[in-house]
């Protein structure tokens, strides 16, 4: 997705509600190893609450299990900071059923102008090795990652 597509996207959500209380938040990274993506409305006051929230990663590091590839972030926000010159925010999803999985990931911007933020993000991974040797394995990932906040 175009950045100019991110804050069109965060835009939209925002304009779903008042626009004297609330603004939106609009990330992406995209590279070999992830495709990750967030929108959502965020309240100007009361904390600085997110709703309308929707986010998905798609990872395709190797050694990663099917059911772990395709992710709907929405519910797995543990973590947001945003201020005027940062941005965070953590996800952290464990495997339900079967031997036990994780993934988490970390976005950390900071603002490089007016509305545009800047970063990286690192992704974890733990799995079991394989069916037969269930000590987990660690596999990461580090790229860039590109935010809009109005």
């Amino acid at each position: 997705m175009h950045p100019v597509s991110i804050v069109a996207a965060a835009i939209l959500v925002a304009a779903s509600v008042p626009a004297a209380a609330s603004g939106g938040i609009g990330c992406e990274a995209t590279d070999a190893l992830l495709d990750f993506k967030v929108g959502t409305a965020v309240s100007r006051g009361m904390g600085g609450r997110f709703f309308e929230f929707h986010a998905t990663l798609a990872i395709a590091l190797d050694g990663v299990p099917d059911d772990l590839r395709k992710l709907t972030l929405d519910e797995a926000l543990t973590h947001s900071w945003l201020d005027g010159k940062e941005l965070k925010l953590q996800f952290y999803i464990e495997r339900q059923e079967g031997d036990f999985a994780s993934v988490d990931f970390v976005v950390e911007a900071a603002r490089v102008e007016e509305g545009e933020y800047r970063g990286g993000y690192m992704l974890t991974v733990i799995t079991p090795e394989t069916p037969y040797a269930p000590d987990p394995v660690a596999r990461t990932a580090t790229g860039a990652v590109v935010c809009f906040v109005e």
